[in-house]
């Protein structure tokens, strides 16, 4: 990551109504422990969804001890020195795919609703843009991640595919995957 995106953090901004004051910054390998913590206060069946095992020790000290902010910038948002929500931006670092990131955020329970994970977003996008990659993609479970799903689309991203049961519920029910992405275009 380049160093004057650095010099924007730590950036302390101010949530909704409540006017919850936030630190964002990068993460830090310090923060091994208290990201463990963040994510096994994540519900169980919120985490179903996510990627990787995220409850596991051992997923969370990968990430924090291999920290390379070009292929994924771990951005993590504090409240009072303890972590309550962890945005990515992952980049492909050749070939056709170096101009496309993915965006993944989760938000802790407690904080959810009042901007948070919108103003991630935003962070990530102006980072993601600043860094050449001009086409950014979510992957959300329809039904399961529908507020997720308006935020993104009120913020330009478009839908470009759904994919049909390519998510299971912990039941085994089927869920459709939607893919959406934002342009530089897109988002004028």
């Amino acid at each position: 990551m380049t160093d004057k995106l650095l010099q924007n953090y730590p950036k302390q901004v101010t949530l909704g109504l409540a006017g919850a004051h936030v630190i964002l910054r990068p993460l830090e390998p310090t923060d091994e422990y208290q990201l463990l913590q963040f994510f096994n206060r994540i519900p169980a069946e919120d985490r179903y969804y996510l990627k990787e095992d995220v409850s596991s020790s051992s997923v969370i000290a990968k990430w924090a001890r291999n920290i390379d902010y070009d292929q994924v910038l771990p951005l993590i948002a504090l409240v009072d020195s303890e972590i309550v929500a962890d945005a990515t931006l992952h980049r492909n670092q050749a070939g056709a795919h170096r101009h496309m990131g993915e965006i993944r955020i989760v938000v802790e329970p407690s904080h959810r609703n009042q901007g948070l994970g919108t103003i991630m977003l935003e962070e990530l996008i102006y980072i993601a843009y600043d860094r050449g990659q001009d086409r950014i993609f979510m992957q959300l479970v329809e039904e399961r991640e529908d507020n997720a799903i308006r935020v993104a689309e009120k913020m330009g991203f478009q839908r470009v595919a759904t994919l049909p049961g390519f998510a299971k519920e912990i039941t085994g029910e089927d869920r459709n995957l939607v893919i959406l992405e934002l342009t530089q275009e897109s988002r004028g």
